[in-house]
């Protein structure tokens, strides 16, 4: 299973941002380059590319940015109901399957356990 490409699919569903999307629905900030630098627990840096939506919802809970700034409006309208706690668990889950490091990603079971307690 392609957990990074899960998490990346869940951010988009979250944040109402395709791939192609570079500013956010309620504030005029835009993404950042489309590739970064990371490195591995061995100590290695590795070049790799990293969606745009992940890098600009890492920063929104780096930034402490709220939740409504991040999440699509759509969603909200259309569950209006949804618990505040449960879509943040949502962003938390996809952000852990786009960790940089693999190692770090949980594993599907693991993925798909959380999101079960998410909805319950």
């Amino acid at each position: 299973w392609d957990v990074f490409s899960f998490g990346v699919i869940l951010l988009e569903l979250l944040t109402g941002r395709g791939p192609a999307d570079h500013a956010s629905p309620s504030t005029s900030a835009s993404f950042s380059g489309p590739s970064t630098t990371t490195t591995d627990r061995s100590g290695s840096a590795e070049h790799e590319a990293v969606p745009e939506a992940v890098r600009w919802v890492r920063r929104g809970f780096e930034d402490a940015r709220p939740v409504a700034e991040m999440v699509d409006p759509a969603l909200l309208r259309e569950a209006p109901a949804l618990p505040k706690k449960e879509i943040v668990a949502a962003f938390h889950v996809a952000l852990a399957c786009t960790e940089a490091d693999p190692e770090l990603r949980p594993k599907m079971k693991t993925v798909a356990d959380s999101l079960d307690k998410v909805g319950s």
